[in-house]
């Protein structure tokens, strides 16, 4: 049924087209050859405290929603997406100015927080989205003034895609825009081992790679500085290669 609030182990294979619920408990979800993808909603929904593991078993997985985030993660919440090497591969895509994964923007045009993202021993491609009005989301992240949980990176490979909607400009991992609120902060990322490729949205002006977004038009209505900002966290051991668009 898609509703999990227990420890239990749950394997998709092939197509799923429903929202995951987790409300709650810690279960391992292992995608084996998978695709979640939904119309509406978060494709996976992690609420209630619980402290889910996405276990991603070789490559062609691939979670997404057309009007939701990818994975959205509850504040006080804790999603771990792992693998059993940098060979097995997850995209997710968040639409209409979700993130892919992280945080999300509610009918009202505001930033919902979300809880702590651990990623490792895996590649993983998070696509941010914009809905054409001004609201962009990063690829990994929180948008508008909510706030993010921090975001834990090790020995994995990462993609991660901002997105440029109406000269508002999201980074690859970070903060993104809402058409009613700028970005209040940004999410503490600790790297470890990993490479990471971020793409903040084009044309780029002054929007971070990793950190906060920017309206282009001047000036700035944030502090990025076309900078890699981890916020209180540190990335060390990995490299960070640096794109604006495609």
């Amino acid at each position: 049924t898609g509703e999990i609030s227990d420890k239990g182990d749950y394997v998709v294979r092939n197509n799923y087209d429903k929202t995951i619920n987790i409300t709650g408990g810690s279960p391992t979800i292992y995608l084996d050859g998978a695709t979640i993808a939904v119309g509406s909603g978060n494709a996976i929904n992690i609420t209630n405290n619980a402290t889910p593991t996405i276990y991603v078993v070789g490559e062609g997985n691939t979670i997404s929603s057309s009007n939701g985030a990818g994975i959205y993660v509850e504040k006080g919440n804790t999603v771990t997406i792992t693998g059993s090497s940098r060979n097995d591969e997850l995209t997710v895509t968040g639409g209409n100015a979700r993130p892919g994964i992280g945080g999300y923007v509610n009918d009202n045009y505001s930033g919902v927080d979300c809880g702590d993202i651990t990623i490792s021993n895996i590649t993983v491609s998070a696509n941010g989205s914009g809905d054409g009005l001004g609201n962009a989301s990063p690829g990994i992240g929180c948008v508008g003034n909510a706030t993010c949980g921090t975001i834990t990176i090790s020995n994995a490979t990462i993609y991660a895609s901002g997105f440029n909607d109406n000269n508002y400009i999201s980074p690859g991992i970070g903060s993104g825009f809402t058409t009613t609120q700028n970005p209040g902060s940004i999410p503490n990322v600790i790297a470890s081992n990993s490479e990471i490729h971020v793409h903040r949205g084009s044309p780029g002006s002054t929007c971070d790679y990793i950190g906060w977004a920017v309206y282009s038009i001047t000036p700035p209505t944030t502090t990025a500085n076309s900078a890699i900002n981890p916020g209180a966290g540190s990335i060390k051991s990995s490299t960070v290669y640096c794109y604006t668009g495609d």
